[in-house]
């Protein structure tokens, strides 16, 4: 759970602070440009949608592509702005602005930004290993077995310009050490791999402030962070509770020598 400062909580929990969104991408500030904001964070998954007034044609001279920025969400309270990132509560995760793209209208313009997520980032770099002996195009790269799945992990979010830190996790993803290859039929992307040594544990790799990927193994037991209501203060926006028909598709051997 994302940490914030306890002036942001009581805001968020007094039920009359005004909400506040801020937009900062390479030192500028365009927080009074918005106009619309599409921000979806799923596991595996993160992108935007961020639209900014430019009736004043500033923007179209400014290129945003490929600016690393982070969206502030929070709350103005007695005329001082609170917001993930502020220096006090923890920022979200990174997105980078992958297009830009200018559209007028009759006495109207507006900059319309498509943002991705680090997992959306991680599947654009390839994975071109090399190995003692191994001809190029480096496809069968066989990894031994004498580094553990968190290890491994580890090394390829470091080769990507990314850190991997430990929240909570379970023994498998500390202890295993797994043989198998990289790029079997073609070049596989970093996202690729990371996935596929998630799935041999029960954890999940979470982006959070920075470029960083944190450990995290959800249990039932964990402690509940914060609440919220429909009725009070502070208010969820939005609930969806959807149940699927559960159908074994895999069956999963842990084995070592």
């Amino acid at each position: 759970m994302r940490t914030i400062s306890a002036a942001l909580a009581t805001a968020q929990q007094s039920g009359t602070a005004d909400p506040y969104i801020n937009i900062t991408i390479n030192s500028t500030d365009y927080s009074s440009r918005l106009v619309s904001l599409e921000h979806i964070e799923e596991p595996y998954r993160s992108r935007a949608t961020i639209i900014l007034a430019n009736s004043d044609r500033f923007l179209d001279g400014t290129d945003l592509r490929g600016q690393k920025f982070y969206i502030g969400y929070g709350y103005t309270s007695s005329g001082t702005n609170y917001y993930c990132g502020d220096g006090t509560s923890e920022a979200t995760p990174n997105l980078w602005v992958i297009s830009q793209t200018i559209v007028s209208m009759e006495g109207k313009s507006v900059c319309v930004l498509e943002c991705e997520g680090s997992w959306m980032k991680l599947r654009g770099i390839t994975l071109l290993m090399t190995a003692k002996g191994a001809p190029a195009p480096y496809l069968n790269i066989l990894v031994n077995s004498t580094d553990t799945i968190m290890d491994l992990m580890s090394t390829i979010l470091v080769e990507c310009g990314f850190t991997l830190v430990i929240g909570t996790l379970d023994t498998v993803i500390q202890t295993f050490k797994p043989s198998f290859i990289i790029n079997p039929f073609e070049f596989e992307n970093a996202a690729q791999v990371l996935y596929r040594l998630v799935l041999m544990t029960r954890d999940f790799l979470r982006e959070v402030e920075g470029n960083v990927f944190e450990i995290v193994f959800p249990q039932s037991t964990d402690a509940v962070a914060h609440t919220y209501y429909s009725g009070q203060a502070p208010y969820f926006k939005e609930y969806v509770e959807k149940v699927n028909t559960t159908i074994p598709n895999t069956i999963s051997v842990f084995c070592n020598q």
